[in-house]
């Protein structure tokens, strides 16, 4: 819009100061006039551009500073000092008793350090063993141990890769069961000197109860002889018999932004009116094609998209979950419909706009200079090669930027989720430090592209002095032939020439990468299979089912059609109620 009334603006504005003063506008206070406009448009156009983010960017700092502000858990626990304590009475009850009470207490204050931990269950999308270590050094002969002790080598040998299987996010591809165990496992292998147990035997069947407690908490279990105090939660009465003490509790706890010369102030009225009219046009036809495109076409793709994309997700099957990072889930419904639904259609607005007035721009200076013709080959190939250097590197570094963030995505989902078990075990330096380290990397291909930008900047003001230099020669050897308002028109064009040229090269580049989100979004749609057969699409008749009752017979299954079968040849009915 500042393209569109500076001019009209500038000249309306002296129109009515020469006929006040009788002054008449000329050529040369004409073309200073709009090279003083051409000048001041772009920094004047990124000064506006940059307030909403300034502002927005000022609600972030203000909203993270409120978070930031907000009150810290804090433990008021006092550590007690133990002291014996002691009574000795004797006393003589109604009857003819007597009765002698010699109790010592002695220290029972429960002492332990900072390392004391809770076992909870966090699993990240990595290997078996990864979970289980974390970030304590591996051990082979003591990991060995705490994996017999908790049943779960019998597990590793079933397993595609052994302990070094990726276990999927949040664990997807293994069972409760497995997943109770890895997380013992963890808190086992990391030798606290407390263990607080939540009902790890509930997801358990009887047998790989029985042998997890003996081998753990037995008179010869693994915990029993490094000395571990063990504070078990358990509905299993049975096994209350080998606790040192019991207390029975009952808690319960519930936690979201021209060229136009005028001669004479007898035509200021005419040509002032066709300026501003041909302003209005432009201002009537671009707000038209905005509204189209902002209000009719965006919400309707993006709805469109989103919806393809969700029943996507919806339908995938188990094994897509085990095998798929999260947070190149999270970069679909992000980043790729973000490009798509804004910079897509900002970029191809611009790049439309920009390539039209590039052509315009070019005529002028030919028609003021026709010379000037010769040199226009030698411009297109040096802008042809431009373009395909930066075009292809531009493009590499825009992907390599989608794809650093989804680790990013990945860490956040799997702290947010893992938070119990990252402040019990102590692990808040050693996740803030890899936090850091994937946001320093998701951020280096945005510097890479800036640079390039940059660059590019850089290479076209280039480029553009040297044809300002070949056109002032041109004019010059040809200036007794040259009209003066041709020769201002020239260099006008020439002046604005370099940054229509380099919003060409670069809203061209934001639109090719932008359909590449495009192009992903489609291949991510068409390759994820769907757990849900063709047939299953037709629609139960409404008495359906009759009964209640489930009958499976010689069923096999697997997690993904190129793994050995987890189940082999179940039968099983449930009957009604």
């Amino acid at each position: 819009m500042s393209d569109i009334f500076a001019l009209g603006a500038a000249f309306a504005l002296y129109v009515i100061v020469a006929n006040i003063n009788g002054q008449i506008l000329n050529v040369s206070s004409a073309f200073t006039a709009l090279s003083l406009i051409a000048l001041l448009v772009a920094p004047i156009r990124a000064i506006v551009f940059a307030i909403p983010p300034l502002i927005a960017a000022i609600s972030c700092f203000d909203r993270i500073e409120s978070f930031i502000s907000l009150l810290t858990k804090r433990d008021y626990r006092m550590p007690l000092q133990g002291q014996q304590s002691g009574m000795d009475r004797t006393n003589t009850f109604a009857r003819s008793a007597t009765v002698d009470l010699d109790i010592e207490l002695e220290d029972i204050t429960p002492q332990t350090n900072a390392s004391a931990s809770l076992t909870v269950i966090s699993i990240q999308n990595s290997s078996v063993r990864s979970n289980i270590t974390r970030v304590s050094v591996f051990k082979p002969r003591w990991y060995a141990n705490v994996v017999h002790a908790c049943a779960f080598d019998t597990d590793i040998e079933t397993l595609p890769e052994g302990d070094s299987t990726k276990v999927g996010l949040a664990g997807a591809a293994l069972s409760r069961g497995q997943r109770l165990r890895i997380g013992l496992a963890r808190a086992v292998y990391s030798q606290q000197q407390v263990l607080i147990l939540d009902d790890v035997f509930s997801g358990l069947d009887a047998i790989s109860e029985d042998r997890i407690f003996s081998r753990l908490l037995r008179k010869n279990g693994l915990l029993r002889r490094l000395g571990t105090t063990v504070i078990l939660v358990t509905h299993a009465a049975h096994l209350l018999s080998y606790a040192d003490h019991i207390l029975s509790l009952n808690l319960w706890i519930k936690f979201w932004t021209s060229s136009i010369a005028v001669h004479g102030n007898s035509v200021n009225g005419l040509f002032l009116g066709v300026l501003v009219a041909g302003e209005f046009v432009a201002m009537v036809t671009l707000m038209i094609l905005t509204s189209m495109l902002f209000i009719i076409m965006i919400p309707r793709s993006a709805t469109h998209l989103h919806g393809k994309l969700l029943k996507t997700i919806e339908n995938a099957t188990l094994y897509f979950f085990t095998s798929t990072d999260a947070g190149q889930i999270v970069n679909r419904f992000s980043q790729d419909l973000s490009v798509i639904d804004v910079e897509l259609p900002i970029a191809a607005l611009i790049l439309v706009n920009n390539f039209f007035m590039a052509i315009i721009q070019v005529i002028f200076v030919c028609i003021s200079a026709s010379y000037f013709s010769i040199v226009l080959p030698f411009v297109l190939f040096v802008m042809y090669m431009l373009q395909k250097f930066y075009l292809r590197t531009s493009r590499q570094i825009r992907l390599m930027d989608l794809k650093a963030k989804a680790p990013l995505y990945s860490n956040f989902l799997e702290t947010l989720n893992g938070l119990v078990t990252i402040r019990a075990f102590g692990w808040t330096k050693d996740m803030e430090k890899r936090n850091m380290d994937f946001l320093d990397a998701s951020q280096r291909p945005f510097y890479l592209l800036y640079c390039i930008q940059r660059w590019l900047i850089l290479v076209i003001d280039l480029l553009m002095a040297a044809l300002a230099v070949i056109l002032v020669a041109l004019i010059v050897r040809f200036r007794h032939s040259a009209d003066a308002g041709f020769v201002g028109l020239a260099l006008i064009n020439i002046m604005s020439f370099n940054m229509t040229l380099l919003a060409v090269i670069i809203h061209c580049t934001a639109t090719e990468t932008s359909l590449g989100a495009v192009s992903r979004l489609k291949s991510f749609v068409d390759t994820t299979h769907s757990e849900n057969l063709p047939v299953e699409s037709q629609d139960v008749p409404p008495q359906w089912p009759l009964e209640g009752s489930i009958i499976l017979s010689d069923v096999s299954a697997s997690y993904a059609l190129d793994q050995l079968p987890a189940l082999h040849n179940i039968d099983f009915t449930i009957p009604a109620s």
